[in-house]
């Protein structure tokens, strides 16, 4: 029996620590590192190299040039992150599932562990189900916080069935257990509030995410002003929260006589947490949301769950009849100095894996020579010559490629390139290139004309003529890296130019995600001039 409630400390700690790792999969934008499901990209292992990446990648998407617009949105640490989180969901329902037989086989006179202990596996089994919608629906707002709330009842669920099983383990006798306890009224009360609060947040958090999209160059402190209505939803039932538990934790702490020093001691826990909290969210509106701040804020959040769980049921315990007080409170000691030691050692590997996703989605992509814009002389379609000096001249540059009597993807580019136009137009350190692939058609006159129909009169956006073929090929494949099947085959990929001429990201035309990336990646090139 002390096997079964050694597996259920173990299986809680590990659903800990599955929903820390769940929280790092949000906050360094990893949610579909692997965008399938159970395999990543195709396999049951995850490449092992950014080229093994963009190899793959490659082979899913089938399009000219190198993918790396798909390496960037989800880098090889992002994939590894994901995969890691699936790991952990695989070895605790595992967990989960050993808890619930060795609870057949050793509790079956006491039906509140066994129902306790197979709730929370088959709730693990419908978790690991909406971890697969999850990634189907692309990170759904309403799917991730179903998610995130069946992990907060699991939580639960085991928190309770270690307790009873401690309780049979060292034979509690039935005159030490209150039958009702007035406390428990509010302590389930705050429980439902709380699990209602964290919903709130991750909507919030959607609610942010998509803000932050739309609104590429504002901080985090500008954008959450703009959340609405679900950030005073969040905030109000977060300060009502934080009230309540702190009202229940100095109830418990003060009635010495009463209640055990285990339960006292978690009621102390619980203050300084929502302490935590409080400060973690007023930072959160005045200073931003740091990666690692969001990650303890869920995971607090959480530890609130499992705490009122406990105190839920540990308060019932009569201090005067407890047999086994002194040990009980060793034991909380214990284990709160080794969730101490836990929530280091998380903090550093959490704070190095979020450092490396965003290191892995840092720009350039390209090193060395390759990046390099190389030497060409074109004709802008007002008749002035220009070369590779216009991208070197401290400007930020979007390239495409297009012809004016294209009807299938050059619309479509063009009207991405005069939608940034118009986004830009006050920002004199930003230009657009556009490359005919068409000479012999595309003349200066024609260009001129294609020009005044997407309505642009000035140098912001330059359309570029190369008069032989083979330069041209050779500018595309040797410069910019991308297919030279001049006119019909050319590149729908929109490329990111520094000022000083090195290639920065490729990204797709077609794609809203990649378009959101490149606009975020021009307002970041922009803040470090």
């Amino acid at each position: 029996m002390k096997l079964f409630l050694k597996v259920i400390v173990v299986t809680t700690l590990l659903t800990y620590s599955l929903i820390f790792i769940g929280g790092l999969v949000r906050v360094s934008g990893s949610g579909l590192g692997c965008p399938d499901w159970p395999k990543c990209h195709g396999e049951w292992l995850p490449p092992f190299s950014a080229q093994e990446l963009a190899i793959r990648l490659m082979d899913e998407t089938n399009v000219d040039g190198p993918s790396m617009h798909d390496v960037r949105l989800h880098p090889i640490q992002s994939v590894w992150i994901e995969y890691l989180n699936r790991l952990a969901g695989v070895l605790t329902g595992f967990s989960v599932m050993i808890a619930a037989f060795m609870s057949l086989k050793f509790y079956k006179k006491y039906p509140k562990i066994v129902l306790g202990t197979w709730a929370a596996f088959i709730l693990t089994c419908i978790e690991g189900g909406l971890g697969a919608i999850v990634v189907k629906t692309e990170l759904k707002p309403i799917i991730v916080s179903l998610h995130m709330l069946g992990a907060m009842i699991i939580v639960s669920l085991l928190v309770y069935v270690a307790v009873r099983a401690w309780e049979k383990e060292y034979q509690i006798p039935a005159d030490a257990i209150r039958d009702k306890q007035p406390m428990q009224k509010w302590i389930i009360f705050t429980w439902i509030l709380s699990i209602v609060q964290i919903t709130f947040g991750a909507l919030l958090r959607a609610r942010l995410q998509q803000l932050r999209i739309d609104l590429p160059a504002a901080t985090d402190a500008d954008l959450f002003p703009l959340a609405g209505t679900i950030k005073w939803l969040h905030i109000g039932s977060g300060w009502l929260t934080a009230i309540i538990c702190i009202a229940i934790a100095l109830k418990l702490i003060k009635a010495k006589e009463l209640y055990t020093r285990a339960v006292r001691g978690a009621a102390w826990v619980l203050v300084i947490i929502t302490i935590l909290e409080v400060m973690n969210g007023i930072g959160f509106k005045h200073f931003g949301l740091d990666p690692m701040m969001q990650v303890f804020h869920l995971w607090f959040g959480s530890m609130y769950i499992g705490l009122l769980f406990y105190l839920y049921v540990a308060c019932q315990y009569i201090p005067a009849k407890h047999p086994h007080e002194e040990k009980s409170f060793i034991s909380f000691v214990r284990f709160c100095g080794f969730a101490c030691s836990l929530c280091i050692i998380f903090f550093t590997i959490g704070t190095y894996a979020v450092q490396q996703a965003e290191k892995g989605r840092e720009v350039p992509y390209l090193l060395g020579e390759e990046a390099k814009v190389l030497p060409f002389k074109a004709t802008e379609r007002y008749g002035h010559e220009e070369s590779e000096k216009l991208f070197y001249s401290g400007k930020l540059t979007v390239v495409n490629f297009m012809f004016t009597t294209c009807k299938d993807i050059c619309p479509l580019s063009n009207n991405v390139m005069s939608e940034l136009h118009a986004e830009f137009a006050s920002y004199d350190d930003v230009q657009l290139v556009s490359f005919s692939v068409d000479p012999k058609n595309d003349t200066l006159e024609s260009l001129k004309k294609y020009a005044g129909h997407w309505g642009i009169e000035d140098q912001k956006w330059k359309m570029l003529r190369i008069e032989e073929i083979p330069q041209l090929r050779y500018l595309a494949v040797k410069s910019f890296h991308v297919t030279d099947d001049f006119p019909e085959n050319h590149t729908g990929k929109l490329i990111l130019i520094d000022g000083q001429g090195t290639i920065r990201d490729y990204y797709e035309y077609n794609n809203p995600e990649s378009l959101n990336v490149l606009r975020r990646h021009i307002y970041q090139l922009i803040r470090k001039k």
